[in-house]
């Protein structure tokens, strides 16, 4: 009934066999963190209808994580004002450009213009990891089938993250 694939999936969600201590991180303290933050009342009263579940959560927690500087947001990402307000409580000194490759953080639909060094891609969309392929530098992928978050650095190896959240 249940795949062998299935159950090492189901292991690696919860971040055990994850070895890199960047995508453990990720995994655990990040995208399946199941305790409330200290805006998730004012999160859940976004709209954020035609955007995937929990998008404005993961994404307020990513900010979090990352502290980006600047976000580029796509012009035609669905619900760009919730969007931006998810970041703004995460962290009001985040400011938004126009210009992607001015970003340390970019959130778009189906198409990335560019993830910058040391960057964060955040796609709200049904994709693949081959939407990081014109990456030369190392990227890790993290999906769940529903939406894609991928994290650049030189640093880092090509590696992508089946992952529950």
């Amino acid at each position: 009934m249940w795949g062998i694939d299935y159950l090492k999936r189901l292991r690696s969600t919860r971040g055990f066999g994850v070895h890199s201590p960047l995508a453990f991180r990720m995994v655990t303290q990040v995208l399946r963190q199941d305790y409330a933050y200290y805006a998730s009342g004012r999160l859940a009263e976004l709209d954020t209808r035609g955007l995937p579940e929990h998008f404005a959560d993961i994404l307020f927690r990513l900010v979090c994580e990352f502290s980006p500087a600047a976000v580029w947001i796509s012009p035609d990402l669905p619900r760009r004002d919730a969007v931006a307000e998810a970041v703004r409580l995460a962290d009001s000194r985040t400011r938004f450009t126009d210009h992607p490759a001015e970003a340390q953080m970019i959130v778009a639909t189906d198409t990335l213009p560019l993830v910058p060094d040391h960057g964060v891609a955040v796609m709200a969309s049904s994709c693949s990891p081959g939407a990081f392929e014109g990456i030369e530098r190392g990227c890790f992928t993290f999906s769940n089938g529903t939406w894609l978050v991928g994290v650049s650095r030189p640093d880092l190896p090509r590696q992508h993250f089946e992952v529950l959240f």
